[in-house]
């Protein structure tokens, strides 16, 4: 039987988050992470007891310098002259095994006839406390030669520029060119979202300048282009390599309204670029793990593939290792964000082994942010804190912003169901909770306009409201339903509320106003702000957009003329508005085992799409006057015109709108 590779719990997602994050690079500068980078612990050692029935000998491989002993049977025996294989007789043993790794993941992989490495095995980073090891899921690789798969791609078109040619592959890509046949003289490479950013000698964002070495070169990290730019005397012949994520992808959607189904293959795209080996937030920058589109991610995820190894793998890295000393990513909205996508992860999945593995890190990250608060147990703005909220021109984020209260009542509200999940007690968080909840009531809320305002500086609330604070009082159940009912006023009807001029906080708004039952609103405003960024040609949905702007031009931001990513993560939140809410799926439904369909017939006539489940899929369509649903690999309900009808794995039903019956397939006369 051959093993697993194994390493020290968590390991090998902050390992893998180490090498993904420090790959970003403006022209030829490399640009790490804003935050402290962790690294696995370097020293491991692996324990394992185990009963031979046979002689047996054991391969072993590490990644790392490797001492082998047997603990058991007395006495305890180094093994000396280890040189790879571990002959033994039948019997009762006790291994130990230390990695040694400076420089990577100390990483473990032991293969026999009756024992090999698995999640069986424990690890410890020598403090004599030892714990279920982790699982390197690095597929047929090692642990650090994993990487994505690759495939040739060809460009759409090819026309001549100055000094070179230009490339166009007629879509975002992430891609590793590569030349051969080429003389040993200098090549200029420029790649671009744009055809004005590919060619840009100075402002270009991504370059690769080089001189061949015997006659071939392939970039040294993927690049993230629809146009390339080659500049050079040299003949060469060029092969380009896509790098893509192998999870397969559930979600699709087709509509006979044109303009709603490219919005869904654009956001599904988007999504399948920047959910890679985390969730990204941009392949051209940042491409780190940020905590607030990694919860829009999560999000979009569960109607997307519904990857609960991703979901894990990126809350692992984002919450780090001991000590904690700044807020996430270092923004103060982000560590809230966190816990959220903790507490919807358990809701999808019940994996409470999960919570129990991160909860030391999530009690501890808690902890540093009930530090930051003021007298009035509210979050402020403080030296090196970033309260981000959203990216909008005019947007003030000093003093008491009444959003991040709202986020802090949710993650506390997050930590205690978390806690009670694992039967852990977190009785004093929610006092803090209900206390703060009081706070922010008598502070924030605004009678006459019904809803909150958005911040309070030096002790006086200012006249402001803006959405994110009442977006967010309604998504996490903050708003009471007579503040529900005024907020939902507030955001349709009240203009002097500021536009909100990006998808990530369109997702959010547009999330609750559907549950708000506003679906008209939402179907409007998806076309307007969606549809109309979609209708610039572009292939993938961007970091911020204001109606009217058009793909070329749209391209500045941080003050440089290519520097806002037009392939974003936080883009793809159609999918959730689509599977969540128009076709009306909860995929939490007994955590995840059962489901319950409840559509809002209206936004899916004439459309059919497929949906993730926890272990399957459904597959819903509606046209003319027959709704019809099958699941795949687990059963649910359907509740439609105010009925509940049981859907059963692998039958296909069919609802007639008009009689508002529905029967099974195999019960229809054909």
């Amino acid at each position: 039987m051959v093993g697993k590779w194994i390493c020290y719990r968590g390991d090998w997602e902050i390992y893998l988050a180490e090498k993904v994050q420090t790959r970003r690079f403006q022209r030829d500068f490399p640009i790490a992470p804003f935050w402290r980078v962790d690294s696995p612990y370097h020293n491991v050692r692996f324990t394992h007891k185990f009963t031979l029935t046979a002689d047996d000998t054991l391969k072993i491989e590490s990644e790392g310098r490797i001492s082998v002993a047997i603990a058991k049977p007395d006495p305890y025996t180094f093994v000396y002259g280890f040189n790879g294989t571990l002959a033994l007789k039948a019997g009762e043993y006790e291994l130990e095994i230390w990695v040694y790794n400076a420089c990577g993941l100390p990483a473990l992989k032991v293969s026999g006839n009756e024992v090999i490495s698995d999640e069986h095995w424990e690890a410890g980073f020598n403090q004599f406390m030892m714990s279920p090891c982790g699982m390197c899921d690095c597929g047929k690789f090692t642990p650090s030669e994993y990487r994505l798969p690759v495939r040739e791609i060809k460009p759409v078109a090819v026309h001549d520029c100055e000094g070179g040619k230009l490339y166009d592959f007629g879509k975002m890509i992430m891609a590793y060119p590569q030349f051969t046949e080429c003389k040993n003289v200098p090549f200029c490479c420029y790649f671009g979202e744009t055809q004005a950013e590919a060619t840009s000698d100075n402002d270009c964002e991504q370059i690769d300048f080089f001189t061949p070495e015997n006659g071939k070169h392939i970039t040294p990290r993927t690049q993230a282009f629809q146009f390339m730019s080659i500049v050079t005397p040299s003949p060469y012949s060029l092969s380009v390599y896509e790098e893509y994520d192998d999870t397969p992808i559930v979600f699709s959607f087709r509509s006979e309204d044109k303009l709603i189904e490219r919005i869904a293959d654009i956001s599904r795209y988007t999504f399948s670029l920047c959910s890679r080996e985390f969730y990204l937030d941009g392949i051209k920058r940042d491409r780190w793990i940020w905590a607030g589109d990694a919860y829009l991610g999560a999000k979009i995820d569960y109607y997307t593939s519904f990857d609960c190894a991703k979901i894990k793998r990126t809350v692992i890295a984002l919450l780090g290792k001991s000590p904690v000393v700044t807020y996430i990513n270092h923004i103060m909205d982000y560590t809230p964000y966190t816990f959220l996508t903790v507490q919807e992860y358990y809701e999808h999945t019940g994996d409470a082994g999960f919570l129990r593995q991160i909860y030391p890190m999530l009690t501890e990250h808690l902890r540093f942010v009930l530090g930051r608060r003021n007298e009035f147990g509210f979050l402020y703005k403080q030296e090196n804190d970033w309260v981000h909220v959203d990216w909008n021109d005019n947007l003030n984020t000093d003093g008491e912003v009444c959003f991040e209260q709202i986020l802090l009542w949710a993650m506390l509200k997050a930590y205690v169901m978390i806690s009670g999940a694992i039967g852990e007690n977190a009785d004093e968080c929610e006092e803090i909770a209900d206390k703060l909840k009081k706070q922010i009531d008598a502070v924030y809320w605004d009678e006459m306009r019904g809803a909150y305002r958005h911040s309070r500086i030096g002790g006086k609330v200012g006249s402001s409201v803006t959405a994110y604070a009442n977006v967010f009082a309604l998504l996490t159940g903050f708003a009471d339903a007579y503040k529900k009912s005024r907020i939902t006023r507030a955001l349709v009807y009240d203009k002097s509320i500021p536009p909100i001029t990006t998808p990530y906080m369109q997702a959010f708004k547009l999330s609750c106003l559907c549950e708000a039952g506003e679906y008209e609103t939402v179907q409007k405003e998806l076309r307007d702000y969606f549809g109309n960024m979609a209708e610039t040609g572009t292939s993938t949905f961007w970091e911020t957009y204001k109606i009217g702007e058009q793909k070329e031009s749209a391209t500045d931001m941080y003050g440089r003329p290519f520097g806002r990513s037009q392939c974003h993560i936080w883009g793809a939140g159609a999918i959730l508005i689509i599977g969540k809410y128009f076709y009306g799926l909860r995929n939490d439904t007994e955590y995840g085992d059962g489901f319950a369909l409840s559509p809002y017939l209206p936004a899916i006539e004439n459309t059919s799409a497929t949906l993730p489940l926890k272990r399957g899929k459904i597959t819903v369509s509606y046209y003319g006057n027959t709704f019809s649903v099958r699941a795949e690999g687990q059963s649910g309900e359907l509740h439609l015109s105010g009925k509940q009808y049981p859907l059963v794995s692998g039958k296909t039903y069919v609802y007639d709108v008009n009689t508002q019956k529905t029967k099974a397939l195999d019960e229809i006369a054909i």
